[in-house]
């Protein structure tokens, strides 16, 4: 079995400190703590943490998964309403951070946080190399 890498994912959210919001470039990042614990983590583009780190206990890792895995689009809704067209329900994560940045995952990008906590917490085993590919 090898060693699952650290989860590392690119994307994009707001800088809201200034008169207008700016398009920013954030960096997700899990990892194994020296405890034992995953530590989830926000960072700006040049790798300062924007927040406090989130220690992932049990609980938080069964709810991330467990929402992951749910289908929350309206398609289960058409063979008992009349849905208009454009109209959708999907799950996004506002990550906690400090006051001038605001960071939303979109649920491809949950689904990508769960499987690899999937693999951290030994649900799944993880055979792949040492880059966290999703």
């Amino acid at each position: 079995m090898s060693t699952l890498p650290d989860f590392q994912m690119d994307v994009t959210g707001e800088y809201q400190g200034n008169a207008y919001p700016e398009s920013a470039e954030y960096r997700i990042v899990m990892l194994r703590h020296t405890t034992g614990s995953i530590m989830f983590c926000v960072e700006n583009s040049s790798g300062s943490d924007i927040g406090q780190p989130l220690v992932l206990d049990d609980g938080l890792i069964e709810g991330i998964t467990w929402m992951a895995n749910t289908n929350h689009d309206l398609g289960g809704y058409q063979d008992d309403w009349d849905i208009p067209a454009g109209m959708d329900r999907q799950l996004v994560w506002t990550l906690q951070t400090d006051i001038d940045h605001y960071v939303q995952l979109s649920e491809d990008q949950i689904d990508q946080v769960a499987a690899w906590l999937r693999f951290a917490t030994g649900e799944d085993e993880w055979t792949g190399g040492e880059v966290w590919e999703f």
